[in-house]
């Protein structure tokens, strides 16, 4: 059998990579190998940042395995970007003031692990903000002071562990997708988060979750002509500040 020569990891469209191999299977962006890549992957990887930003129509890091904590901070993303099923292994992955401007941000299935993972003030603007079955397992969240405004905010059936900050947060689009996302948190804080849309759906939202010892502070304003909230009745008694 022929030895592979080129990444199998996957582009956004599906289609193979075909960068040059690393380890035996995957380039550095979607190898495995967390300890052994960390010194020269950010290296490559801020090359690769300019390539796309300068060549590319769009910034496709799809299945990109970040080893070590990254930043991200005062970043200007001017078009469509891919995060889709990306891994950020770091300490802190920092998103902090960047701004997502393109129709589309993506990060569909994407997993977050470390200390922190921290969106705090970031703007994401454009028609898709997609955070589908995303997964926050750092031991804290940042979403304070965030804005989002676009037609469509999806974190349908995103997990959340840790403690989660969504303070002061605004969300102005057509479409509010909370579906199914879960917290299994220590802290939820929403206090002071604005939900501005058509419709705005947290069906199921906090269902099934086990409150246990988690604080969750849910004092929200939320201004939308059809909002949807069935499985969360049950736990209503159990937030502080739900409007």
């Amino acid at each position: 059998m022929e030895k592979q020569k080129t990444c199998q990891g996957h582009k956004k469209d599906g289609s193979h990579c075909l960068r040059p191999l690393y380890d035996d299977t995957h380039c550095i962006f979607h190898s495995r190998d967390i300890e052994g890549k960390k010194r020269k992957f950010f290296i490559t990887f801020k090359k690769e940042l300019e390539r796309q930003k300068e060549t590319e129509e769009i910034y496709d890091f799809s299945e990109f395995v970040f080893p070590d904590s990254i930043s991200f901070d005062k970043l200007k993303f001017e078009k469509n970007v891919f995060f889709n099923e990306a891994r950020f292994y770091g300490k802190k992955t920092d998103f902090k003031w960047t701004e997502f401007l393109g129709e589309t941000t993506d990060f569909f299935r994407a997993k977050f692990f470390g200390n922190e993972t921290n969106f705090s003030e970031t703007k994401f603007k454009g028609k898709t903000v997609n955070f589908t079955e995303s997964k926050f397992s750092a031991k804290k969240t940042n979403f304070v002071y965030t804005t989002f405004s676009a037609e469509d905010i999806i974190f349908m059936n995103a997990k959340f562990t840790g403690h989660i900050y969504f303070y002061g947060t605004s969300f102005n689009a057509e479409r509010i997708n909370f579906l199914e996302s879960k917290f299994y948190a220590n802290k939820v804080d929403f206090v002071g988060v604005k939900f501005r849309g058509e419709l705005c759906d947290f069906r199921e939202c906090f269902g099934s979750t086990k409150f246990g010892q988690m604080r969750a502070f849910l004092k929200l304003q939320i201004m939308c002509n059809n909002l949807k909230l069935g499985g969360m009745h049950d736990n209503r008694e159990k937030v502080q500040g739900f409007v």
